[in-house]
């Protein structure tokens, strides 16, 4: 979408905009439709014939719901559905019977104002933040300004930041209103950076530790504490400390309104609107399910540690009844329509996040294992046929010294991981291209061998055991190689 055309959007947000999401709408990937009768704007993602809408219409309290009928008709003339993700009891009240709504779950909310009025409160962040100011941990407001220019120290350390979050995030990046776009329009954003003192070095550097940019909430007269973000060695009490420094910073303010946005499917089997039954089994199996890769239990307890002065209730609502279909394209907006790329890399993340929290000594036995399984291996592959298995002798010896070699190999990193060798990581690098290379070879071999050789049992089996070896071998290679680079 053009800059003039988000800019045009932007006119409205500051005007009404009543939702957290309502700035998000300036972020990527979104379309824009504009009321005919210039009373507001809609912000959607077209996804599996439905074009999704990120909060409800951004216009006047009184035009909510003909702004929105309005939209539905331009969405029903283009041949798609619509429903409005992430939609408050506001808009829900003056829908009536013209829509549904489904609880996605509930956001915190707080008066800055009073932020420091409720003792327990204070007490728990006092601690955390008092608990990282021992490890030399501190928070800085940072100007939009340098935010604004690529070159500014301030930026590189926040972008550093992000980085570092991103390769430990087990789940794949999305997008609609989680897209992680911190710097655009950054005159009307609130920035702040968690920085750690490197003790030893006598210039007084200074390590990114933890990032957070807030939102504003026009017509609430406040912020959304939109990305709050550390890096994996960032000390406990790092995201309360910069939650701390923004919330005193807006009561300085007098700004009367402060979230730190959705926690999906907390208690959505409550909810001042009837609920779908299979919604309320389906969110319940989502929560349960999924914690591996995102964890929403723990996200709401992080929220509810701070005390909110209020849970507001978060909806999915549809247009004039809400369709599972419509929580499917809810997902694909998520996933930019692109289920299959998402799921690989989710998959990716997630296994190279288990990597790097098993223990390095982990990695070393299972090379060991590994080494002796090869061994026997070995033994039984030169007592084979060879004119029968590869078609000559020759193959046969070939395959066999190069396993006595990968056993020396694996043998040697094993001894390297022991005594912190620096050849551990390029020799696991050239050891595994090498079995990659062996598992394609192997592969090339049984669909030869099965193209001469009837299908016998013990055929099948044989070559199953030869082609799952160097899968395992890649695996505990891989898995060897990230480790190895944590440990750096």
């Amino acid at each position: 979408m053009s800059t003039e055309t988000r800019h045009r959007a932007l006119q409205f947000i500051q005007k009404y905009g009543w939702n957290n999401t309502s700035f998000q709408t300036l972020e990527p990937f979104f379309e824009y439709w504009f009321d005919p009768n210039g009373l507001g704007v809609v912000a959607y993602y077209k996804a599996w014939g439905t074009w999704v809408a990120a909060g409800a219409p951004i216009c006047p309290h009184d035009q909510l719901i003909s702004c929105a009928l309005r939209f539905v008709e331009a969405a029903k003339q283009a041949g798609y559905r619509v429903c409005f993700f992430g939609t408050a009891a506001r808009f829900a009240d003056e829908c009536g019977p013209h829509a549904t709504h489904v609880k996605i779950g509930e956001q915190p909310c707080w008066d800055p104002t009073r932020w420091r009025s409720d003792p327990k409160r204070v007490q728990l962040v006092g601690s955390q933040c008092r608990r990282v100011k021992r490890k030399g941990v501190i928070v800085r407001s940072v100007p939009f300004q340098e935010m604004a220019d690529t070159d500014s120290l301030f930026r590189r350390q926040a972008e550093q930041v992000m980085r570092q979050w991103l390769r430990t995030h087990r789940m794949a990046t999305m997008s609609f209103l989680v897209h992680l776009e911190t710097f655009s329009f950054a005159q009307e954003r609130r920035y702040f950076l968690a920085l750690r003192s490197e003790t030893s070095d006598t210039n007084g550097k200074w390590e990114p530790v933890g990032f957070l940019s807030m939102v504003p909430v026009y017509a609430r007269d406040g912020f959304f504490l939109e990305d709050l973000i550390r890096t994996p060695s960032a000390p406990n009490g790092t995201a309360e400390a910069l939650i701390d420094a923004a919330m005193q910073s807006l009561g300085e303010e007098n700004k009367c309104y402060a979230s730190l946005g959705l926690s999906p499917l907390r208690n959505t089997d409550r909810s001042r609107y009837p609920q779908p039954n299979w919604a309320k089994h389906l969110f319940k199996w989502s929560r349960r399910l999924s914690t591996p890769i995102y964890n929403f239990e723990g996200l709401a307890a992080f929220k509810s540690k701070f005390r909110p002065d209020e849970w507001e209730e978060v909806y999915v609502t549809g247009f004039p009844k809400f369709r599972f279909s419509m929580l499917i394209a809810v997902l694909m907006a998520f996933m930019r329509s692109y289920p299959a790329a998402f799921v690989l890399h989710t998959s990716i993340r997630f296994v190279t996040a288990r990597f790097r929290q098993t223990p390095f000594t982990t990695w070393r036995r299972a090379i060991q294992v590994l080494a002796t399984a090869l061994i026997l291996w070995t033994a039984l592959l030169s007592q084979c046929d060879g004119a029968l298995w590869f078609g000559s002798e020759a193959l046969l010896r070939f395959w066999t010294l190069f396993d006595c070699l990968m056993i020396v190999v694996l043998f040697a990193i094993g001894y390297g991981i022991v005594r912190g060798a620096k050849f551990v990581a390029p020799l696991t690098s050239a050891a595994l291209l090498a079995v990659i290379a062996d598992g394609c070879a192997t592969a090339v071999h049984a669909i030869v061998f099965f193209s001469i050789h009837p299908w016998k049992w013990r055929y099948v089996l044989a070559w199953i055991i030869a082609l799952s070896g160097p899968a395992l071998a890649a695996t505990v290679l891989g898995g060897l190689l990230v480790s190895a680079r944590k440990q750096r």
